[in-house]
């Protein structure tokens, strides 16, 4: 026996927008993403949580490198939502 689990659920994420907002004095990054936990994705399909999350932070200097640390800086606050959320609105409420 290999101890194969079926998956209980299943997470469909999107990036709804990535790009440097140069409108502003200092250029800011944007990222959005979109996350669907889908539960019992074998069986009966339901969605368990959706949730679309958007960050805008300075990038100051502009330049490629710059948009770089500052989309990581994003992508990090929005995992961190994320994670907070699945912990106290879908499996511990």
């Amino acid at each position: 026996e290999s101890g194969y689990m079926l998956p209980t659920h299943a997470l469909e994420g999107t990036v709804e927008a990535i790009y440097g907002d140069y409108s502003f004095t200092v250029p800011r990054a944007v990222l959005e993403l979109e996350f669907v936990l889908v539960k019992d994705p074998a069986g009966r399909p339901e969605v368990a949580f959706e949730k679309t999350y958007r960050r805008e932070i300075p990038a100051p200097g502009g330049k490629p490198p710059d948009l770089v640390k500052a989309w990581n800086s994003t992508l990090s606050e929005i995992l961190t939502a994320f994670e907070n959320d699945l912990r106290t609105k879908v499996f511990f409420r």
